[in-house]
């Protein structure tokens, strides 16, 4: 799959560009649904839900970047067109 985007000129900036969101969203949901499992098991405490919280921020966050960094790929090939 990446060997075929990798022919583009473009691949590479545009691999790197959409990696920090993407591991950013992979921490986000890990946490997320850690903090769930353990609520499920019983254990609703405070640092549980401070958990889930800041795991759906950082999910916001990260999908903000992502549509920043698609906007501005789509507006370079918009200009470069």
């Amino acid at each position: 799959m990446i060997s075929s985007v990798a022919s583009s000129p473009y691949a590479y900036g545009q691999l790197e560009l959409f990696e920090a969101p993407k591991q950013g969203m992979q921490r986000a949901f890990a946490q997320a649904g850690e903090a769930a499992s353990r609520i499920a098991d019983g254990e609703v405490t405070p640092d549980n839900m401070v958990d889930l919280l800041e795991s759906e921020a950082l999910a916001k966050a990260n999908a903000a970047v992502l549509r920043t960094a698609d906007d501005m790929i789509g507006w370079l090939f918009d200009e470069k067109a």
